[in-house]
């Protein structure tokens, strides 16, 4: 069993506090819920294709070391 920064991890089971789970799921439902908000701003001011785009050279960078 190992620590880092208030996570136990313990055969291959990862276990956080209820405290940290649920800011966790607080910041994951605000960035969600934002998303919206964005969109319909972008939409307002460029085109879709644009927008689309955008949204994709975006997450690309982001996401890339998962995919490798």
């Amino acid at each position: 069993m190992s620590r880092l920064h208030g996570i136990i991890y313990a055969e291959g089971v990862i276990i956080i506090s209820q405290k940290k789970a649920d800011l966790i799921i607080a910041l994951i439902t605000m960035a969600w819920g934002s998303s919206y908000l964005f969109m319909k701003m972008g939409l307002d001011s460029i085109d879709v294709f644009n927008l689309v785009a955008l949204r994709f050279g975006i997450a690309f960078p982001i996401n890339r070391p998962n995919f490798l």
